[in-house]
């Protein structure tokens, strides 16, 4: 009898616990927690996105194999780890900052003058929309559009036109990827860029984010990536942007999700500044 009640009081805890959630952060080196970090298994097809302050929360089961986990971040060195690794561990997990030296561009914009060109879509039009109600049932959706900078420039600023929003405020991260087969291949971005939407831009419907600044240098075409990373709980996860038959985009439904073709072009555009010295193609 007593064995009996020793295995079903096993039983019993073993059910328990993997009924539990498991909670997570993912920390610098300095033990600050880091915001909006991409956590993700490509064989379990499991997807999350830490929050501002770095925690994660999955079911236990989730963890309770030897799937793989890749957690990244722009700025810091991308880690795998064994889901059985993180439910056994220690539940803070570090990101060593990247330090690999990475050319910085220094802009003296009084000395030089400038010409503009727009690229990508600029649509006011919401006849066509397209958005992350319909394409993100996952964290770490995001839409892109090709910019097709022929000439090297510097990035003045990106904006896009937005049809709706269900959010009375939106924050998105901005990513810039290389171009290879005509689909988003290998970030660009030094640092991490974040982009805050009020209530009165939405209601406005162009937004705008302006990146002078940030010394931002492109010597070929790059995609313009959009992430939405934080929404307002209890409220429908809607958001569309206006978008043209002309221009395709790309998307993803997740983080470990692969870039697909979407049919329309999504208004997202860039304004980039070339030098007088060069000759704008």
């Amino acid at each position: 009898m007593k064995h009996i009640a020793t295995l079903l009081s096993f039983i019993i805890l073993s059910h328990f616990s993997i009924g539990q959630n498991v909670r997570f952060q993912i920390v610098d080196p300095h033990q600050k927690g880091i915001p909006y970090v991409n956590f993700y298994s490509q064989k379990a097809k499991i997807g999350k996105v830490s929050n501002q302050e770095g925690w994660i929360e999955l079911p236990s089961e989730n963890l309770s194999t030897n799937n793989e986990f890749t957690i990244s971040c722009i700025g810091f060195i991308k880690k795998k780890l064994k889901g059985n690794e993180i439910l056994n561990g220690n539940k803070r997990i570090v990101l060593e900052e990247d330090t690999k030296e990475l050319s910085e561009v220094s802009i003296q914009a009084e000395k030089i003058k400038f010409k503009k060109k727009k690229l990508g879509v600029d649509v006011k039009s919401g006849m066509f929309q397209i958005g992350f109600m319909n394409i993100n049932s996952k964290e770490g959706g995001s839409i892109a559009q090709i910019m097709n900078n022929k000439t090297p420039a510097y990035l003045e600023k990106i904006g896009m036109n937005i049809g709706f929003s269900y959010q009375d405020s939106l924050k998105f991260e901005v990513i810039f990827y290389s171009v290879k087969d005509d689909m988003p291949y290998e970030v660009l971005n030094q640092k991490r860029l974040f982009w805050g939407i009020s209530k009165d831009e939405i209601d406005n419907g162009k937004v705008e984010l302006i990146l002078w600044k940030e010394n931002i240098y492109m010597e070929k075409p790059f995609f313009v990536s959009i992430k939405m990373i934080e929404t307002i709980k209890g409220k429908t996860y809607g958001v569309m942007l206006n978008a043209n038959a002309f221009g395709k985009s790309k998307f993803k439904k997740g983080n470990f999700e692969n870039w697909q073709n979407e049919s329309l072009g999504v208004s997202i555009y860039s304004v980039m500044k070339y030098s007088k010295e060069s000759e704008l193609k």
